[in-house]
This record gives C-alpha cells, structure tokens and sequence, in this order.
C-alpha cells in the first residue's frame, strides 16, 4: 500500500477551502489589502501584500511545528497561491 497521499486531492481540498473563504470573507486581496491598513494604523507596520503573507506562512509553520494539523498545510499552499497571483 502506497502511504502518500494523491497530492492532486490536497489541492483540489486547497481550491474548495479558498472558494469557501472568498464566499465568507471577500477576496483575498481585499481581505489582506485591508488587514494591512489595520496593522500600518494600529502598529505603524508597512507591509506588502507578499509580505503580509508570508508572515501567515511563517505562523501557520510555527504551528505546524508544535501539532500538524492539516489546515496548516493547505493555508501554508492557498497562502503561496496568493503570493504567486500577486
């Protein structure tokens, strides 16, 4: 028995899991273009939208770290997805 997975399904979970937040949240550019705003205001942090998530990889790793979860992984990938359609 093959113990990896069908990487193509994780990426098809990855689609479905991007689609449902878009839904819930708006999109990701409007989601993260008004995050930053918050954190220039609240914290005087200037960040670009590629970095901003790659501070989101960055926690979802350290998570990852302590206790796999699969959420970290799939946000780590939509996460990179985001930075590549940037």
């Amino acid at each position: 028995m093959n113990k990896y997975k069908d990487y193509t399904k994780i990426l098809e979970e990855c689609v479905t899991i991007a689609q449902e937040r878009q839904q819930q949240y708006g999109t990701a550019k409007d989601s993260i273009d008004e995050t930053i705003k918050i954190l220039a205001t609240v914290f005087n942090l200037h960040l670009t939208p590629k970095q901003f998530c790659q501070v989101m990889i960055a926690g979802k790793l350290s998570r990852e770290k302590f206790k796999h979860k699969d959420d970290n992984i799939r946000d780590v990938i939509n996460y990179l997805a985001i930075i590549e359609s940037l």
